[in-house]
């Protein structure tokens, strides 16, 4: 027998390239995400539908032990300058309780044609009241002192927002 020519053989073999197989990119399907997603438009859609203003809606479930829960008050519409359509202006309040860790978050979302245009997310002491063309933000403060600071959206929309001495950046779609 040949050794040397086998052996050959065998190393031409080995150092051939592997047939690389398709890979396919995993599904990754999040449950908690799916299920926030449709409560929050069980609150969401009626608010933009009926457009009163200082209404609110609140849906909630119960997944594996965690409450999820959406509170949202259609605040009012605003013309901006740079949109074609006016924006409504709605305030997300996004519970998520579990035994040991409840939080919430509150939102300010811009909403044109019915999809999001933009949001302000952390303004979790705030609330938000409409005053012609102004949005006026309201705080309590730990001394128990109230503090207003009114902004027009009608030129523009800030990408940061000062606000009782809290700074917040916009997050546009």
């Amino acid at each position: 027998m040949n050794l040397p020519l086998l052996l050959a053989l065998l190393l031409l073999i080995s150092c051939s390239p592997a047939v690389k197989k398709e890979q396919r990119p995993a599904v990754v399907t999040d449950p908690y995400h799916d299920i926030s997603d449709s409560i929050l438009h069980v609150a969401l859609d009626p608010a933009l539908q009926e457009r009163k203003n200082d209404t609110s809606y609140y849906a909630a479930t119960s997944f594996a032990g965690d409450t999820i829960g959406f509170y949202v008050r259609y605040i009012g519409r605003i013309a901006a300058s740079s949109q074609k359509a006016s924006m409504a202006l709605v305030q997300v309040r996004a519970y998520f309780a579990s035994t040991f860790c409840p939080h919430a978050n509150n939102q300010l979302w811009f909403i044109v044609d019915n999809k999001r245009y933009g949001r302000y997310v952390g303004m979790d002491f705030l609330k938000f009241a409409m005053k012609g063309d102004s949005l006026v933000f309201t705080s309590t403060e730990k001394e128990g002192r109230t503090s207003a600071v009114a902004v027009s959206f009608r030129d523009s929309i800030p990408s940061l927002l000062l606000v009782n001495g809290d700074l917040y950046s916009f997050d546009k779609e």
